[in-house]
């Protein structure tokens, strides 16, 4: 389903592919085009592997193509938590992972066929929820991921972000954000020119594993016969990915654009950044195209009715975070909403990807949730290494155990941890107010 986002709304592809038909061979097939099946078939497609990608939908209509844009080191899990479970060398090779990763993507940025990915540097992550003090003495401690991080106490916090909500932030210069459809849009065309033949609208139905191989069932009829097969769709997947399905669950974010604000915003958002907040599922936000705000806020389970709900609470949020900008454009009735939309995105229990072998034949690239622009792409390295048997730096991955979703007992799960996440947030915004 192709969503009115504000991406789409000057699109043009660069390039559109066919759906598959007949029967076909080749050594992998990788199944979804999003951002993780394009960066591996690019790096495999260096080493004159025969790849086939196949979409069941158009490239960048899924959760690579219609994200917030924003691009930094890390994963979804933070630091502290994989500090605590996998210990410190595990979480070290993975933030050194991250960044390249991140550097990966920014890569890109000069190549033909990305001149209009829009990339900007600089992401400022916001605190409403600790003190001054407490984020001071955390980021001394060195919390922050690498020594290229600036701590901006409250009262420099005007030179980039007018609000008094935040108490402090954290600014990552390494972190930048940009257009992910446009950038899909130029990679695609990269992948293609690398001799990858590449389906959209072409649907797998299920696969099986044979002793010489995998056969692929596409919805058309057709069967695609391979050596290996690597599973890479993400939120939209569904039982056709077998036994994958049921260790992820599609947990689903919410966007919206406000119509142009002219000069009335530069006078609450200061500089040309990226914004998040400190919150589990927080507001994030950033400057696009012509004066407009992107606004992305919430996350759920289920997603019935909350489509219909976020005019009013992007409204909300914006008014209670910048009354000045809502004050300066004559009230909240005046704030437009041109682009509203949702997007699916796999996300594991202990909020890391699955990437590895599932079978002799058969591999995941998948899970990648809340944090992907960088970690799809190096997860999609480090296994087109381990394909090519260049290097086993997959093993890293083998540390992360794979969590049963539950089911439909799953999504209630972790609707509900959500609600608790919420809860707790607003325990700790009301007690930062105090130290």
């Amino acid at each position: 389903m192709i969503q009115n986002t504000f991406y789409n709304k000057d699109y043009v592809s660069k390039k559109d592919f066919p759906s598959l038909l007949n029967d076909i061979d080749c050594d992998i097939v990788i199944v979804g085009a999003g951002l993780a099946g394009l960066a591996l078939s690019y790096e495999l497609s260096c080493h004159g592997v025969k790849v086939v990608v196949i979409d069941a939908n158009r490239i960048g209509t899924g959760a690579s193509g219609i994200n917030g844009g924003f691009c930094s080191s890390g994963w979804s899990a933070h630091l502290s938590r994989l500090y605590k479970k996998y210990g410190y060398e595990v979480t070290n090779i993975l933030e050194k992972l991250s960044l390249e990763g991140l550097n990966w993507v920014q890569s890109f940025e000069n190549h033909i066929g990305f001149e209009r990915i829009d990339l900007k540097s600089g992401i400022l992550n916001l605190s409403l929820l600790k003190s001054e003090k407490v984020g001071r003495e955390l980021f001394e401690k060195k919390v922050q991921r690498n020594n290229t991080d600036e701590f901006v106490p409250k009262n420099e916090l005007k030179n980039y972000v007018v609000s008094d909500i935040y108490n402090y932030g954290v600014l990552s210069p390494e972190g930048f954000h940009f257009n992910p459809l446009e950038f899909l849009n130029g990679l695609k065309v990269q992948v293609h020119e690398r001799s990858v033949q590449i389906f959209e609208n072409t649907k797998m139905v299920g696969f099986y594993e044979y002793q010489a191989g995998c056969h692929v069932q596409l919805e058309s009829g057709g069967v695609i016969r391979c050596k290996k097969l690597v599973l890479a769709a993400g939120g939209y997947g569904g039982p056709e990915l077998g036994s994958l399905r049921s260790y992820w669950l599609p947990i689903r974010t919410f966007i919206a654009t406000t119509s142009p604000l002219g000069p009335a915003l530069s006078k609450v958002i200061r500089k040309d950044l990226a914004f998040n907040d400190d919150r589990r599922a927080g507001n994030y936000f950033r400057v696009v195209g012509n004066q407009r705000l992107l606004w992305g806020r919430g996350i759920s389970a289920f997603g019935s009715g909350i489509l219909e709900k976020l005019d009013r609470n992007v409204r909300k949020d914006i008014q209670s975070f910048f009354p000045i900008l809502v004050e300066e454009i004559g009230g909240v009735e005046m704030l437009q909403l041109d682009y509203k939309w949702s997007g699916k995105m796999a996300y594991s229990f202990n909020m890391m990807p699955y990437v590895g072998k599932l079978s002799e034949r058969v591999f995941s690239l998948t899970g990648f949730g809340g944090h992907g622009m960088n970690t799809a792409p190096i997860a999609a390295i480090v296994l087109a290494e381990y394909l090519l048997g260049m290097t086993d730096r997959i093993s890293i991955f083998k540390k992360i155990p794979m969590q049963w979703n539950g089911w439909m007992f799953g999504g209630i799960s972790a609707e509900v941890i959500y609600k608790l996440l919420q809860v707790k947030d607003q325990f700790h915004y009301l007690k930062s107010k105090y130290y």
